[in-house]
């Protein structure tokens, strides 16, 4: 596993469920209403093979209709630079599970967005507070991040995994990731950012 310098790894207590410690780690705020822009009949229950355009402009969003959305094993979701994600009613147990394989294709112009939901303010569409539960990765699963933006996440990953790559990833109002031998990856709650992570391939 190859960390970066200064990274804050602690134990966790193996008697608590993962999902409990990731609510154990954060402090609730109040929730507002946003109205999803986006359906599919394909994402209440597993994510579609590809979300998003290349070269697509402005904000792309991508609204997610149920608590919990799958990558199912053997399946493999692409997300392509500029999309947000979202849930369309978030609570802490709105939840991506990845069994097969997710690849976020986000670059240093165009960062993929993940978030409770979303606002309109000043023109254009943003985060709103409203948190989530993150993105869980099964065992045997895998999950590449290159320049995405979790925004409102307690603990955005939690992967029972090694097959776990992030790049250039920016955490905003998140504790800490839960890695796959049960320590915590903590982190500044008001914002840190992620250049490298490579768990054992």
């Amino acid at each position: 596993m190859v960390i970066l310098p200064n990274s804050k790894i602690q134990p966790v207590n193996s008697k608590l469920p993962l999902r409990t410690l990731g609510v154990l780690l954060f402090t609730y705020i109040g929730l507002a209403s946003a109205a999803p822009l986006v359906k599919s009949s394909d994402h209440c229950k597993n994510l579609p093979p590809v979300i998003g355009r290349e070269n697509q402009s402005g904000d792309p969003l991508f609204s997610m209709d149920c608590d919990t959305v799958f990558v199912r094993k053997n399946d493999t979701t692409i997300v392509r630079p500029g999309t947000f994600l979202y849930f369309a009613n978030p609570t802490l147990n709105s939840t991506i599970k990845v069994e097969g394989t997710m690849i976020v294709q986000g670059n240093d112009k165009a960062a993929v967005t993940f978030c409770g939901s979303i606002v309109f303010e000043d023109g254009t569409w943003k985060p709103s507070k409203k948190p989530w539960g993150g993105i869980e990765v099964a065992e045997g699963g895998t999950l590449v991040l290159d320049h995405a933006t979790f925004v409102r996440a307690p603990t955005p990953i939690i992967t029972f995994s090694k097959q776990v790559r992030i790049k250039k990833c920016f955490f905003d109002g998140s504790s800490g990731i839960i890695l796959s031998n049960g320590s915590l990856l903590a982190m500044e709650s008001k914002g840190e950012v992620i250049d490298s992570l490579v768990l054992s391939w």
